[in-house]
């Protein structure tokens, strides 16, 4: 039983590849469609390797948009919540999959600092391995470093030391990149306000706190600064 299974073009087979090394590196096991062979038996060969998949990794471009194949293997792992798409071409989204996040390879020079494929393994480590950022957080306290004193990558956290003595709260780098917001103007049940669908592009990383502040934070940082110049 492989770990992924990846849904692609044969067009698309070089990038695929690359894909495949970084995967083994991880420790996953993998299934690419690599036969020329025909018929219904290595058609139920491929039906097994997907359905005993833990994850499946499909690869967007203008060739596997348009296979049946490929939209058949994609529409699976979205029915089983284990799909995780990337584009390697600059395409629109499938119909019914522009609601997924979708790690950006566009750009990719099949090196492992690349933005989008660090998204995309992080998004595999946390489904596959079952760990989180904030597992690792908790095994190892975090130090508190500033964080314009230090260079941070993406899915690193870290809190600043305050004034006071104390520590802020806990931050999470977000890479620089491209991605897209909103939905396409075909996509079923869309409204008004997810459009228009554009490319958002992240020139520099920035940090953005790990959790949501809550009332009785926000009151105390009230109390604390009688709320100046807010």
């Amino acid at each position: 039983m492989s770990d992924i299974f990846i849904a692609y073009s044969r067009n698309d087979a070089a990038t695929a590849e690359r894909l495949v090394q970084y995967f083994r590196q991880e420790g996953w096991e993998v299934f690419i469609d690599k036969q020329t062979h025909v018929g219904r038996r290595w058609h139920k060969e491929i039906e097994r390797e997907l359905h005993a998949a833990k994850a499946v990794v499909v690869l967007w471009s203008a060739t596997s948009r348009d296979s049946d194949f490929v939209l058949e293997e994609a529409e699976y792992g979205k029915r089983k919540d284990i799909l995780f798409p990337a584009f390697i071409e600059r395409v629109e989204f499938p119909y019914g999959f522009g609601r997924i996040q979708t790690a950006d390879l566009v750009d990719w020079n099949h090196r492992a600092e690349h933005a989008g494929l660090v998204q995309l393994l992080t998004s595999l480590r946390a489904h596959l391995n079952g760990s989180t950022t904030e597992s690792i957080t908790i095994a190892e306290p975090v130090k508190p470093i500033r964080a314009a004193q230090a260079v941070l990558s993406f899915d690193q956290t870290f809190r600043d030391k305050l004034q006071s003595g104390g520590e802020g709260p806990l931050m999470m780098v977000i890479p620089a990149g491209r991605f897209l917001m909103g939905s396409s103007e075909s996509e079923l049940d869309r409204s008004d306000e997810e459009g228009p669908q554009h490319e958002v592009h992240i020139a520099r990383p920035f940090a953005l706190g790990v959790y949501a502040v809550t009332f009785a934070e926000y009151d105390l940082f009230c109390q604390k600064t009688e709320c100046k110049n807010f």
